[in-house]
């Protein structure tokens, strides 16, 4: 069932109000959430406001919005090839020296991108590195003319290349992949943020084929000053072409937008590869979907139909998504034997595993009540 397996993607790391370079005693809200949790023993980073425990002991204090640099980033991790470069980074592989396990270090040259910018990316995955299914942000580094983000490494590709090498996925393939997603943007939009950038490429593979959510840099709280990320045209919802706001609903427009690709190999939009972008802004604001390729179920369709709404007021919600039937049937044909006895299991046990995931939610608002109170006292 979808809260079972929402529930279980949480883990006992709970975002950091900002890093430090000594451990402190739980929080309240951390000790609330490992009592909600399978796997107590796990507690890795348990927070406090006055700091966290960090890999490779520790490397900047953003404290105060001030960055003190504590060690370089060549003290704890060695550097090793690059595993991809975009228009702002270049990824490298990395491995700490402490523990050897590997990371992937996300390098910004400071004359690409804002100290701002950085700032932010790092804020939001302190919040949301909680889930699972979200790449873990282990450490920061700054020097005079770049910025290292040192990052779960997660190393079997992204979801673009998949579907590019092997094709379409199977219904219940894609709806277990889905709802790992969805998960994780559940608990982004529990907080008042959007992603802002869903895209095949930002979900990567782990080698036992789970989901792991990345690049938060667009990511930012929906409030009515926020600006309208620049992201990628092809996975834009229509209302972002005349509305400056981000919303939750274009991450729901985003993930429609991959669903259809992750079924047939193709774009809603652009079904041949072909369009300029002109073409392509014309199409996500005119045209429907075009489903002349589809071979999926009913069921999978009416849900994608669902997510491409071009009206942002009557596109599913993250909520509406996550209690869809399709997924929560796992991506099986309607009215199957295994259909019907997932049902019968989510009546059994949805009061218990639902608690796990309010209990999640809870906690973080109290850690982000504690830190604001303890800003006010600061100011």
């Amino acid at each position: 069932m979808w809260w079972r397996r929402v529930a279980a993607n949480f883990t006992s790391r709970l975002p950091t109000a900002r890093f430090s370079c000594r451990p402190a005693a739980p929080s309240a809200a951390a000790r609330l959430a490992a009592t909600h949790f399978h796997r107590p023993a796990a507690v890795a980073r348990l927070v406090a406001l006055g700091g966290a425990l960090i890999a490779g002991g520790g490397a900047l204090c953003l404290k105060d919005e001030v960055a003190v640099v504590r060690r370089q980033v060549e003290d704890d991790y060695e550097l090793g090839d690059a595993l991809g470069e975009g228009s702002f980074a270049v990824v490298r592989k990395g491995r700490c020296r402490r523990t050897g396990k590997e990371v992937a270090v996300k390098v910004v040259p400071k004359s690409r991108q804002s100290v701002q910018s950085i700032r932010n990316e790092c804020k939001v995955l302190q919040r949301v590195s909680l889930h699972r299914c979200i790449a873990s942000l282990e450490a920061f580094y700054e020097t005079e003319d770049c910025f290292f983000i040192v990052m779960e490494f997660v190393n079997g590709g992204d979801l673009f290349d998949r579907v590019a090498n092997h094709g379409a996925f199977t219904e219940p393939a894609a709806a277990r992949l889905l709802l790992e997603v969805a998960g994780a943007l559940a608990l982004l939009h529990a907080q008042g943020m959007v992603h802002a950038d869903i895209k095949p490429e930002n979900m990567l593979l782990t080698d036992d084929g789970h989901i792991k959510l990345v690049d938060f840099g667009l990511s930012c709280e929906i409030s009515s000053t926020a600006e309208k990320s620049d992201g990628t045209l092809a996975y834009w919802a229509p209302e972002l072409f005349t509305s400056p706001t981000p919303r939750r609903p274009m991450d729901m427009w985003a993930l429609g937008v991959v669903l259809f690709i992750m079924l047939t190999g193709e774009h809603p939009f652009d079904s041949r590869g072909t369009a300029d972008n002109e073409t392509l802004k014309y199409n996500i604001r005119k045209k429907k979907p075009d489903f002349s390729c589809w071979t999926a179920s009913t069921e999978a369709r009416k849900l994608t139909s669902a997510l491409l709404n071009k009206n942002p007021e009557e596109r599913l919600t993250i909520e509406e998504l996550l209690q869809h039937p399709w997924l929560v049937a796992g991506g099986v044909p309607k009215g199957s034997e295994r259909e019907v006895q997932l049902h019968g299991e989510s009546q059994m046990q949805f009061q218990e595993l639902t608690s796990k995931l309010r209990a999640a939610c809870f906690a973080i608002m109290l850690q982000q009540q504690a830190a604001e109170r303890e800003a006010e006292v600061h100011s």
